[in-house]
């Protein structure tokens, strides 16, 4: 009876936090020029609530230590608390904490990453649930970047169809890893289909875990395929050699 009751809980906030993100969205969409101030008053207990439910439970804990599931055992008085304390100005947000994880398969080369603690998670969500249906608004269809309702696998989709729509010859690689450290970062990528007066065979590049190549269809077509970075695949593999490793 408690899960049932608990469940339905999280259901009715969900669906309040939708549909006042809906009204958010449509005033943005509607009103371009208009600075939208007076946003605080959509921060309460059930806009918290659906911000705890929607961060992901099993991701690492911060400098505190504290778990998801650790916050969840008095969950209503610590969103209460966090709550208070962010419409008083009193929070302050603990320390992040820095680790660094390996880049690719040789380990070698680290990507340094900043886990927030639990709390900070939950406050930082309920923020986004506010601001990103003002700034969705904004945002071109050709971005998939960090966007709700949008994955790596619909930017690859994306790539897949422009490129064999409009004919592609050369894709412009942008990295921005260690920007500020090279600065120059832009490159082009020579991806011309095979056949005619070209030699030189199929052209690759690798974008978002992936190596596109040309290859032919069924019907002896030049398409273009994708398989998995030989990198991530090595690394992939030898993950399934020692999996008591």
């Amino acid at each position: 009876m408690g899960l049932l009751r608990e469940t339905q809980e999280v259901l009715r906030a969900l669906m309040i936090v939708s549909t006042k993100q809906k009204q958010i969205a449509e005033l943005a969409k509607n009103s371009p020029e208009m600075s939208l101030t007076a946003l605080n008053h959509y921060l309460n207990l059930d806009w918290l609530k659906a911000a705890f439910f929607q961060c992901r439970w099993n991701s690492a804990p911060g400098i505190d230590g504290q778990t998801m599931e650790e916050y969840a055992e008095s969950l209503e008085s610590n969103l209460q608390s966090l709550l208070n304390r962010a419409k008083s100005g009193s929070y302050i947000a603990p320390p992040v904490k820095r680790v660094h994880i390996p880049k690719d398969a040789s380990g070698k080369e680290t990507r340094p990453i900043g886990i927030p603690a639990t709390e900070d998670k939950i406050l930082q969500k309920a923020v986004c649930m506010i601001l990103e249906p003002i700034y969705e608004q904004d945002f071109l269809d050709c971005s998939y970047g960090y966007r709700p309702g949008r994955s790596p696998h619909d930017a690859l989709d994306a790539v897949w169809r422009q490129s064999m729509g409009i004919g592609v010859e050369v894709i412009l690689d942008l990295d921005i890893r260690k920007f500020f450290d090279s600065p120059d970062k832009t490159r082009l990528v020579r991806f011309v289909k095979p056949g005619g007066s070209d030699r030189k065979g199929p052209d690759t590049f690798d974008f978002l875990g992936f190596t596109h190549y040309w290859g032919k269809s069924r019907n002896g077509n030049w398409v273009i395929k994708r398989k998995t970075v030989r990198k991530r695949l090595n690394k992939a593999l030898r993950g399934i050699a020692a999996p008591g490793r």
